[in-house]
């Protein structure tokens, strides 16, 4: 059964930023009343089914699934035009297909494509059953803002599948958008073209600092890390003066050692920079 929620959330004012109370129905025309205000609204949803007709774990064991979905949507951030604020986290959480979609409409569409068997139906449900017996295949994804500051607006997205194998999989994605220049910002705002090298440079001798490793060897014998398979992750997020480098699980090392966040002072990345992004960081 699918249960949809609309409701205004408005974080705390962090910095210089006012935070706006608005009506549900008109959020831009009263925030405009004021430039310095931001103004979010939770879109949520949940959908459970019954997997009629799947033998996935055998017979004797009944299957079911659920979807569900929770974005901190952006409806105003300063007078700017948020288009591709809105963009990223509709690709990030519902897929590119849902780009130019209205955020109610992805979250409908996410929310009718439960994981299931090709064999089986799905039959929707209001619950589940705790019975240990029961498997469950489960797909969701949480668009949440991470840190809300004068300069930055950070989203994290987490997605998370099970869809019968050994082990769930998750991934991390974030969305860097800079308030004063109204714009998301990507890997290749932030370096100059030809730096590669260096960054992962400096990423590495974060990592040797972190483990206390004097090399790649013990590196990846006291982290579990492939080192040669680092390279600059397009997966990163920029909080108070250091940009954090985010690798999702398999991406450089084995399921058991998770995610890994390398965060790196911006002082030590400043002459890879490219200017604007210097002046973006206040360097």
């Amino acid at each position: 059964m699918k249960k949809l929620a609309w409701m205004l959330m408005v974080p705390a004012a962090l910095m210089a930023l006012s935070v706006s109370c608005v009506d549900g129905k008109s959020g831009a025309s009263a925030a405009n009343e004021n430039e310095e205000s931001v103004n979010f609204v939770l879109k949520s949803g949940e959908s459970m089914y019954e997997c009629v007709g799947d033998t996935l774990f055998g017979e004797d064991t009944p299957l079911y699934s659920s979807v569900s979905a929770s974005v901190m949507w952006p409806e105003f951030v300063q007078g700017n035009d948020v288009k591709s604020l809105q963009d990223s986290l509709l690709s990030m959480c519902f897929g590119k297909d849902a780009v130019g979609q209205s955020v109610d409409a992805a979250l409908k569409n996410y929310l009718a494509d439960a994981p299931q068997a090709d064999v089986s139906k799905l039959k929707p449900v209001d619950s589940i059953p705790s019975d240990g017996m029961v498997r469950i295949l489960s797909r969701e994804v949480e668009a949440s803002i991470l840190s809300l500051k004068e300069d930055w607006l950070i989203y994290k997205v987490y997605n998370y599948v099970y869809e019968g194998g050994a082990h769930p999989l998750y991934f991390t994605t974030f969305v860097n958008y800079d308030i004063k220049g109204g714009r998301v910002v990507g890997l290749e705002d932030l370096f100059k073209e030809g730096t590669g090298a260096d960054v992962i440079a400096a990423i590495k001798a974060n990592l040797y600092g972190r483990y206390r490793a004097a090399n790649d060897v013990e590196l990846a014998e006291y982290s579990g890390i492939n080192v040669e398979e680092l390279y600059v992750t397009p997966t990163f997020y920029i909080v108070d003066g250091y940009v954090v480098f985010h690798y999702n699980p398999y991406e450089v090392g084995p399921w058991v050692i998770g995610a890994i966040e390398v965060p790196v002072p911006v002082y030590q990345l400043e002459t890879l920079l490219t200017d604007d992004a210097r002046d973006m960081l206040g360097m």
